[in-house]
């Protein structure tokens, strides 16, 4: 590489970061400066006829904003690249569907967007229909609905973020990115993450509440269901005031599981690389018990003689459990 190369190289990365630099400073977004190399973009708005009993959002790389707002019908503010049709909104037989095509053409505009570009969804105040939104790269941020039908949230590469919802089944998925959910009624609950952290609060299901996740931590906090099942299998498992009154189990290949007043009939408790720790509200004498672990100390001593069944078990790392 010659004297001049160099020059122009060291030139050109000087160049972006003050770009970004610039970008960050002003309140715009890194990712929005170098997509603005190529686009500009232009606001626009769909609103519904009439109303809508399900709305279907599929987004790809912009973040999706639902609520629910003083609006008559359903109405749908967007950004498209100027003198381009990437997105498809549409009305028909009470659905709301809106997609986004992966058709972009670039042009040469230079410069950085300081405004926000996300896909908001403003529902009206009386919808109770079924929601699914699902995102190819971009984030999700959902809030304030009460449905009378499911509700559905994934993202592929993108956080999810979900709050103060009321529906029937309620399912949320992410591919890569933090999931964080909160003030949730429904009948069954999912919650799922492939890599990220999960973190739940205040979840009522009627039915059962389940939590998985392959690399990541789950946390979950203030939860009452029939059957409560987590696992994952890199990360920790934190649990407080959980109350399943059908069954708890809870399982960690890799990493431990930690919790606070926990009350169920029937508790298991798994780890294969990592400790067992918490306090189980109840007395020690109202459960039979099995406990093992093969490299630890475990507190726990085998019984027959309750009602309820407590079963704890880690290949390395110890028990420690209390009852209050």
């Amino acid at each position: 590489m010659d004297r001049l190369t160099r020059v122009v190289l060291i030139i050109l990365v000087a160049g972006i970061a003050l770009i970004i630099i610039g970008a960050l400073m002003s309140g715009g977004k890194v990712g929005n400066v170098f997509g603005s190399f190529g686009t500009n973009y232009v606001k626009k708005e769909f609103i519904c006829n009439g109303p809508i009993d399900k709305l279907d959002v599929n987004e790809l790389s912009e973040r999706v904003e639902v609520r629910r707002g003083d609006v008559d019908t359903a109405t749908v503010v967007y950004h498209e690249p100027e003198g381009q049709d990437t997105v498809e909104v549409s009305e028909s037989g009470g659905t709301l569907r809106f997609k986004r095509n992966n058709n972009l053409k670039i042009t040469f505009h230079i410069g950085f967007e300081t405004e926000d570009i996300s896909t908001v969804i403003t529902l009206p105040k009386d919808f109770d229909g079924e929601v699914d939104v699902s995102c190819s790269s971009g984030a999700i941020d959902i809030s304030d609905l009460e449905l009378k039908k499911d509700f559905t949230a994934k993202a592929s590469s993108g956080g999810i973020r979900i709050s103060d919802i009321e529906c029937e089944n309620f399912d949320v998925s992410c591919t890569s990115g933090a999931i964080k959910v909160e003030d949730i009624e429904c009948k069954d609950a999912s919650v799922e993450c492939t890599s990220g952290a999960i973190k739940v609060d205040k979840v009522k299901a009627d039915g059962n509440f389940s939590t998985k996740n392959t690399s990541g931590g789950v946390k979950a906090t203030n939860i009452e269901c029939n059957d409560f099942t987590a696992e994952t299998h890199s990360g920790l498992l934190k649990f407080n005031d959980v109350e399943a009154k059908g069954s708890f189990y809870a399982k960690a290949t890799s990493g431990g599981v930690s919790f606070d007043d926990i009350k169920s009939d029937s508790i298991v408790l798994k780890s294969t690389s990592g400790s067992i720790r918490g306090t189980i509200d109840g007395k020690e004498s109202d459960y039979s018990i099995i406990s093992s672990t093969t490299s630890g100390s475990c507190n726990l001593k085998d019984s027959r003689g309750g009602s309820k069944t407590l079963d704890a078990s880690t290949t390395s790392g110890g028990i420690h459990v209390n009852f209050k």
